[in-house]
């Protein structure tokens, strides 16, 4: 449909090739093959935002585009970023407005969806391997850290293939474990861990979009009193004119103290919980190390931290313990105390309220007495005592445990707590897990992927553990008021 005039055409291109460079050299034998190995399988917008890069940048190897296809990649980007053209037509003198006025008119009321789908293929038609060459612009060393990318970080990966991501020159963390972190929209934040015996107390961000990190320094934040629930939006501390930070505005009493900095800390837990990071525990070396479990909180919304001083019976300082969000509440599982003793207590933190429950475990069937219609009543027989476990949570109702250890032996073991148990109790269930027998190990990692469980590394006393481990979950359903049996889970 787009018919401009021929004697226009060669100003449109000169036009739309200001400040870009057209390369014509022949690709080398690597980038055509790159080619066929990874074609753009992006999702929309994510593809044509990809493709508008690649006719932005014309990285080496890419063709000179047409002037057609200039004209035509033009116009669906105006109906992609601004819609249906309707502003007025240019003076007929003014050649080149006045023919890209035209195009972009052409295409009337077509859909955003739409004109990416056709700017894509657009693309493909004219040079099917762009986005290999665009692939190769993007992993040059002059291009890395220097700004933000528009290929978000699973761009790179490929199936059944461990990918290293392309992170150049910029600053970024040090090595570290026993940290701990939560995704929030597009980024990944990391807090504290241990690199050779030394606690950390920084806080960094990974953007997957951009694939750049940075490294934050948080306010401290004002707590008010329990009738101001955590969800409040906190105020953050002012600054004075050097940039240092100033004791924040209190709008209303009492305040609890607030901590200027994070601390350092190891083994403890990240939840994410709406635009907030819930830090549960951790080991520290100070004077603390004994006093009953912090509850740190970092908004991401405006980088303010945190300490909550949580009603109730507070759980004993631990580090290496599982927290697990289902609804509001945080099930805290295990761990170890300052002493590295193993401990197997469950407690549970309400957040909006910010109070801890406590829990007492009752034997299958028993009648609540009246002393205990204030406690959690949990059924079956808990987990051994251990620490560096993992957890995972399934249909926001089942608690999955995974693995663990103590000092002198480690677990490979599955439980599961139900915490929605007949009676309004919890229920703890040993898993009958059906596959090939796996080492035992403590320190691993896992990620929920669907109903697939994937859990990688970890180690015990014998060696480290190098294999990938995938745990089929779908014998938990979300149906039945309660597990009549242990569930069987295949490995």
């Amino acid at each position: 449909p787009l018919k401009p005039k021929r004697e226009n055409l060669q100003l449109i291109a000169i036009l739309l090739s200001q400040g870009s460079h057209c390369y014509r050299a022949q690709m080398a034998a690597s980038l055509q093959q790159g080619s066929a190995a990874n074609p753009c399988l992006l999702p929309f917008p994510d593809r044509y935002h990809a493709a508008h890069k690649f006719v932005k940048l014309q990285p080496q190897g890419a063709k000179e585009l047409s002037q057609e296809t200039q004209l035509a990649l033009f116009s669906l980007s105006k109906q992609i970023t601004e819609g249906p053209c309707n502003v007025p037509k240019p003076w007929s003198w003014n050649a080149v407005e006045s023919t890209k006025w035209m195009a972009w008119n052409q295409l009337g009321n077509m859909s955003a969806v739409e004109a990416m789908r056709l700017y894509v293929r657009t693309l493909d038609e004219e040079q099917s391997d762009w986005y290999a060459l665009l692939l190769a612009e993007e992993a040059k060393p002059h291009n890395q850290g220097a700004g933000a990318s528009l290929i978000p970080a699973h761009a790179y990966a490929q199936t059944d293939v461990w990918t290293a991501l392309p992170m150049g020159e910029q600053r970024k963390p040090c090595p570290r474990y026993e940290h701990s972190g939560g995704l929030v929209g597009t980024k990944v934040f990391i807090v504290g861990g241990n690199y050779a015996g030394r606690y950390l107390n920084d806080l960094w961000s990974f953007d997957t979009l951009s694939m750049t990190w940075q490294q934050l320094v948080p306010v401290p934040a004002t707590r008010l009193s329990k009738a101001n629930p955590p969800s409040a939006t906190p105020f953050p501390a002012d600054s004075n004119a050097n940039g240092a930070a100033t004791e924040p505005q209190v709008q209303t009493a009492p305040v609890l103290p607030v901590q200027p900095t994070v601390v350092p800390l190891a083994g403890h837990s990240v939840n994410v919980w709406g635009d907030k990071l819930v830090i549960l525990g951790g080991h520290i070396k100070s004077k603390d190390a004994n006093s009953p479990l912090p509850v740190r909180i970092y908004h991401t919304s405006c980088n303010a931290w945190e300490v909550v001083q949580a009603s109730g019976t507070s759980p004993s300082p631990r580090g290496g313990h599982s927290s697990s969000l289902v609804g509001n509440k945080l099930y805290i599982f295990g761990g170890e105390d300052a002493s590295r003793r193993a401990l197997g207590d469950l407690h549970i933190l309400d957040l909006p309220s910010m109070m801890w429950e406590r829990t007492v475990g009752v034997a299958a069937g028993k009648p609540s007495k009246p002393q205990d219609i204030h406690l959690v009543k949990v059924e079956g027989t808990p987990p051994s005592p251990r620490s560096a476990h993992i957890a995972t949570v399934v249909h926001d109702r089942y608690i999955v445990i995974f693995g663990g250890g103590s000092v002198t032996t480690c677990f490979s073991d599955v439980h599961i707590l139900d915490t929605r148990s007949e009676g309004g109790r919890l229920r703890w269930i040993a898993a009958k897990v059906q596959g090939p027998k796996v080492s035992p190990r403590a320190g691993h990692t896992g990620a929920l992927v669907g109903s697939t469980w994937y859990i990688l590394g970890g180690g015990n006393n014998v060696n480290g553990c190098t294999d990938l481990l995938a745990i089929d979950l779908r014998g938990l359903s979300a149906s039945p008021p309660a597990l009549a049996s242990p569930p069987s889970l295949q490995l």
